[in-house]
């Protein structure tokens, strides 16, 4: 039977699970995530969506079960790219000297640490995971070999430019998915205090103003968890129409910027 490297439900404290805790409303991206790893001639997976769908925390999930088991692979890093502007190669190939164990020499150039480092990677069975990819670039040119169905690596690539993906190497990327009002509304209680999540069920001043801010985040579940922190101990509902409100103005002027 075929082995998952990574699951989408580990028991952790409290009788959840740990990932489900950090993954509110994003079980169908993991879901997707994990049939596109899970296919052996899929080596570089691309995965884009708009800033704050969560694409770094559904990254993080492969990151941290991988780590944990090492059977499948021999090391997994995870690099924060951003390169908007210029491509950082040296702390990339610092975060990858690291996760190997090699030791740093200040001396060497870019392009002799990235030979150094591609020799290295190559006698691994290895996952690479690069988030906030805003250009594309040369894995050689940083000391990444080329994953591929015949050495077994994975690449996973994180954007919010499906072209970003394409060229990074994979021609059909997966896109993120917006969070429906069922799942935006759990990952909104979830940073709520308990009193005020209940006060939801029972308030319909507050019940309406929820709803107001869900339907204005539009299913990005960064918006959602700062406005669920920002309210997570008021039980002031004149202070959630107003946050209600906030999140419609914000919203209109969103819509006429595009």
């Amino acid at each position: 039977m075929h082995h998952s490297p990574f699951t989408t439900s580990r028991t952790g404290a409290g009788g959840g699970t740990a990932v489900e805790t950090q993954t509110i409303g994003m079980e169908l991206a993991l879901s997707q995530l994990l049939s596109r790893f899970d296919d052996t001639e899929k080596s570089i997976i691309g995965v884009h969506g708009l800033g704050g769908m969560g694409k770094t925390t559904l990254l993080k999930t492969p990151n941290n079960e991988l780590k944990e088991n090492t059977r499948d692979y021999h090391v997994v890093i995870m690099i924060e790219v951003a390169n908007s502007e210029t491509l950082n190669v040296v702390d990339m190939q610092k975060i990858i000297a690291n996760r190997l164990g090699l030791p740093w020499n200040e001396s060497e150039t870019e392009r002799e640490r990235s030979t150094f480092l591609r020799r290295a990677l190559r006698r691994k069975k290895f996952v690479v995971l690069l988030d906030d990819v805003w250009k594309k670039f040369q894995l050689a040119d940083v000391g990444i070999p080329t994953p591929s169905s015949d050495n077994g690596c994975k690449l996973i690539v994180a954007s919010r430019s499906n072209q970003v993906c394409v060229e990074m190497g994979d021609k059909e990327p997966m896109e993120m998915p917006c969070l429906n009002e069922n799942e935006s509304l759990r990952l909104f209680r979830s940073n709520l205090m308990a009193e005020v999540s209940a006060a939801i069920d029972h308030d319909s001043d507050m019940r309406e103003s929820a709803m107001d801010i869900i339907q204005s985040c539009g299913g990005l579940p960064l918006a959602l968890n700062v406005v669920g922190c920002a309210l997570a101990c008021s039980m002031d509902a004149v202070e959630w129409k107003q946050a209600a409100r906030a999140m419609r103005a914000i919203l209109v002027e969103d819509q006429s910027l595009e």
